[in-house]
C-alpha cells in the first residue's frame, strides 16, 4: 500500500516509513490500487526507473504554496510476468503538481490532475 499524507510545511525533514521488503533481500511489492477519484479529485501515476525502488516521491501543488505530499516507489506487476517501478497517488485535489527530484526541492515536471481522472506521467 502506497504510503501518502499531506505536509504544510517547507524544511526538510527526515523520518522512515516501514515499507515491506526494505533493507531486506526481499523485494517489496505494491499490491493493486484502489483510486479516490470524482468531483475536484483525481489522481496521478507516476512510471520511473528501477533507481527510484523503495524510494519516495515527492509533490508540490502549485496551486498553494503551503501543500506538498510523497508517496513510496514500488515495483508493481501487471499480468503474469510484467513489471514496472511506480509511484501512485490514489487521491489529489485536482490542479497542478511539481514532481520533484531525488532531493525534494527541484520540480522536474509539471502535471495537471482533472478532476475524475488519472493522470499518468512517464519519467523512464
Amino acid at each position: 500500500m502506497s504510503v501518502i499524507h499531506e505536509h504544510t510545511h517547507h524544511h526538510p525533514h527526515d523520518h522512515e516509513h516501514h515499507l515491506a521488503g526494505a533493507g531486506t533481500s526481499e523485494r517489496a511489492f505494491g499490491g493493486p490500487v484502489v483510486v479516490d477519484i470524482g468531483p475536484d479529485v483525481g489522481a496521478l501515476v507516476v512510471y520511473l526507473g528501477s533507481e527510484w525502488l523503495d524510494d519516495e516521491l515527492h509533490l508540490r501543488s502549485l496551486d498553494r504554496a503551503d501543500w506538498s505530499t510523497h508517496t513510496g516507489v514500488w515495483e508493481r506487476r501487471l499480468g503474469g510476468s510484467r513489471r514496472l517501478v511506480a509511484a501512485v497517488y490514489p487521491s489529489l485535489p485536482s490542479g497542478s503538481y511539481g514532481i520533484l527530484d531525488r532531493g525534494g526541492k527541484t520540480v522536474v515536471r509539471v502535471v495537471d490532475v482533472e478532476e475524475a481522472r488519472v493522470a499518468e506521467v512517464d519519467l523512464r
